[in-house]
């Protein structure tokens, strides 16, 4: 007969069937419960729920549930039902998944797509697990997509408009300083805590596990693909690209960051702009901008440029 099981170290050993979340992982990640759908000693699905999440947008108390992987939606839903019930018992009023309990960490799953290969560092999500959350009552409720641009030829030697709004506002650009890399890092999370604190579900993150983020691909960074935009010695903007590919023949736009007190100088504009100059010129046959919430204004401007070929989604359901 199935059951659902509350996880704890002594006895998350000697299932069979659904992967357990690693050991390791829960103790760095924290999650308030971990539990897994079992048909005797055989898991048929497993997740963990975090308590602790940001409230939604619109104010409501919030729970996540991630570290998810299930058999078929109908024991899916056994399961997240019985997740979304501790949610309701604990005060929250909304659960999101699949998200590994912050928005730093994996989320989103992957509801349309057009058959293209995955680029470098995109997150995969199983086929059809949309229908594993909808089978328990979830809906979309944040929607994301990547996007790549096929002609960069626009951009090769486009005149700058922004350059001397950027220079009278005493915003001067320069590459990721490699001989400083803990040093401008520092000024990357000081940047990231501001310019991300409004994205939704977004809450603050340390440094060391920031920095652990970057320091692994450290190897990606190249010179006109990854721009520091200082002010005096604050850091006001950030762009990180890398080439993607055997031939490194696509340019991976992946992460913006923009302080809020700049962000009517153009400089997200700018930075996009000398990156795709930039794999222009290194004779790449497209740029991709990934993982763009639909909501922002820079999608508006990619989506006049790219074609969708990846859309994502944070999934709610309401208690």
């Amino acid at each position: 007969m199935k059951r659902v099981l509350w996880l704890d170290a002594a006895n998350a050993k000697g299932f069979t069937g659904v992967a357990l979340p690693d050991a390791d992982k829960l103790i760095r990640e924290r999650p308030a419960k971990t539990a897994a759908l079992v048909d005797g000693n055989d898991v048929r699905a497993t997740a963990s729920l975090w308590l602790d999440a940001p409230p939604s947008p619109d104010g409501t108390p919030c729970a996540f549930v991630g570290h998810f992987a299930s058999v078929s939606p109908d024991e899916s839903a056994d399961l997240l039902t019985a997740l979304a019930q501790e949610a309701k018992s604990a005060g929250k009023r909304r659960v999101l998944a699949p998200i590994d309990g912050s928005t730093w960490r994996a989320y989103r799953c992957v509801v349309e797509s057009n058959g293209r290969p995955p680029f470098f560092l995109e997150p995969q999500t199983p086929d059809g697990l949309e229908a594993h959350f909808v089978a328990a009552g979830f809906a979309r409720a944040e929607s994301y997509a990547s996007l790549e641009l096929e002609d960069l030829s626009p951009f090769a030697a486009a005149e700058d408009d922004y350059k001397d709004r950027l220079a009278a506002a005493g915003i001067a650009v320069r590459d990721f300083d490699m001989q400083c890399f803990e040093t401008d890092l520092v000024k990357l999370h000081a940047l990231s805590l501001s310019a991300f604190a409004e994205n939704p579900y977004y809450a603050p993150l340390d440094f060391e596990p920031f920095a652990g983020m970057y320091r692994p691909a450290v190897f990606l960074f190249e010179a006109g693909l990854a721009l520091i935009a200082e002010r005096g010695n604050e850091a006001v903007g950030f762009i990180f690209a890398y080439r993607d590919g055997l031939d490194k023949s696509v340019t991976v736009l992946k992460t913006i960051a923009v302080a809020p007190a700049v962000r009517e100088t153009g400089l997200a504009s700018h930075l996009t702009r000398a990156v795709l100059r930039r794999a222009a010129d290194l004779k790449c046959k497209s740029a991709i901008f990934a993982l763009m919430h639909e909501k922002n204004k820079s999608f508006a401007w990619a989506i006049r440029h790219g074609r969708i070929f990846r859309r994502y989604a944070l999934m709610a359901k309401d208690l």
